[in-house]
């Protein structure tokens, strides 16, 4: 609404007024505001970058310029958030610390390192008994002196925040806001999602900051996604690290076990172990080439879920190796779980999956299918539509501003560019 000079002379209070007729003395206050708010914001930029080592985060500094201090100011209106208080004693947390050694010597986390320990979580003033493990196959888990990602279970049949098992890790593990905006959009898309957010983490009373918790692949996961209980399967990776040196990946998708998530308690329910042996079996048989995608998956969410992915340019999340798939025992077919998508990339570099001439064995079998092509097809030009990611951006907008907010408390130089990447693959779809 547009404000004449008379209308703002009669509404305004008087001493406002006489600090508008004053206005060097407004100019002069709003400049020591901005000093101030420039001054802390890029000292507490400093203190990050020193804490973690990071010299390309000076660099974003540097990119963000004005937007670092407002960033700041902005998390700092936006109030408290929740946070994860973890009490470890200090034995335990030597073998934490004895198997992130072993995993650095190595390159890599196996899993004879991988033991849990027990310890103690304060949730909004409720004390969880839970088990707790060093998590992640690369060393961007746990390289850093501090910051290291942690595999969680709630003990005694409980969970926190709907979940009863998840992580908690840096958040340049997930690159920030990339994975947070790509579980939105499953979930926009009507497809499976991860639970993914942003909290504070205190371990045994030492402020670790801002960690990206994200959930695991549990019952509560299916249930969260209103789905009917069932098993989650994958392709064992550990075959993948192992090896990595002496066979091809094509290979090593040829011989990789294929295991239940929570495969013990699988094993002594009748129920999801038959639920298991059939979706076992569907995946095998599809490996073998002996059934085609309609046969072992819903075609419709699995054509979905690839075009989807284009989007990001970037491909990770449907290799063999990260791909998670959900039984349903009414259609008895999988669906696909996606994360770990991770980074943005511009399609005129990585191209579109049935672009790529040189398919791994895992991709040909879906792209030499010619009705999945058509319904991946199909999918594309739907999602290359300007209204999609426009209705997409504003349906997410709230939820997006909060978590920003969260992150710039601790990374106020993190500016996120993935909708102008994911707008660039649009329009290269299209």
């Amino acid at each position: 609404m547009k404000l004449y000079k008379s209308e703002v002379s009669n509404n305004l209070n008087p001493r406002i007024m006489l600090v508008i007729k004053n206005r060097p003395c407004l100019k002069n206050i709003i400049k020591i505001i901005c000093i101030i708010i420039f001054s802390i914001g890029i000292f507490v930029s400093g203190m990050v970058a020193h804490r973690d080592g990071k010299t390309h985060i000076m660099k974003q500094i540097y990119e963000a310029k004005l937007m670092v201090p407002i960033n700041f100011f902005l998390s700092v209106l936006s109030g408290p958030i929740e946070s994860l208080s973890i009490d470890i004693k200090q034995n335990e947390l030597k073998k934490l610390a004895f198997n992130r050694e072993i995993a650095l010597s190595r390159g890599k986390l196996l899993t004879d390192h991988r033991d849990e320990v027990s310890a103690h979580i304060n949730y909004n003033g409720v004390i969880y008994d839970v088990s707790i493990r060093l998590k992640g196959d690369q060393p961007d888990h746990w390289n850093d002196t501090k910051k290291w990602s942690f595999r969680i279970k709630v003990k005694n049949g409980l969970t926190i925040k709907g979940m009863s098992t998840f992580s908690v890790q840096h958040p340049k593990t997930r690159n920030y806001m990339n994975e947070w905006v790509y579980f939105k959009l499953l979930k926009y898309s009507g497809l499976i999602y991860l639970r993914y957010e942003f909290i504070k983490v205190i371990i045994n009373g030492n402020n670790y900051g801002i960690y990206a918790l994200e959930e695991h692949f549990t019952k509560e996961l299916i249930e969260n996604n209103l789905r009917r209980e069932s098993v989650i399967i994958r392709f064992d990776e550990q075959l993948l690290w192992n090896t990595v040196t002496q066979k091809t990946y094509d290979e090593v998708f040829t011989l990789a076990e294929i295991d239940a998530f929570n495969s013990k308690s699988v094993k002594y329910n009748s129920s999801d172990n038959k639920s298991f042996i059939r979706a076992k079996d569907l995946l095998e048989s599809f490996r073998l080439g002996k059934l085609k995608v309609r046969e072992t998956f819903d075609l419709d969410k699995t054509a979905k879920f690839f075009a989807i992915i284009e989007l990001f340019g970037q491909h990770h999340s449907s290799s063999y190796a990260n791909m998670r798939f959900y039984f349903n025992p009414i259609l008895s077919l999988l669906e696909p779980i996606g994360y770990d998508n991770v980074m943005l990339e511009t399609l005129d570099v990585e191209k579109l999956q049935i672009e790529n001439i040189n398919h791994s064995v895992w991709r040909k079998l879906f792209f030499n299918d010619l009705e999945f092509v058509e319904y991946y097809n199909s999918y594309l030009i739907e999602i290359s539509k300007k209204d999609f990611l426009i209705k997409f951006f504003d349906s997410i907008k709230y939820e997006y501003n909060t978590a920003l907010h969260v992150l710039h408390k601790n990374y106020p130089w993190y500016i996120f560019k993935g909708n102008e990447i994911i707008d660039y693959n649009r329009e290269y779809i299209h």
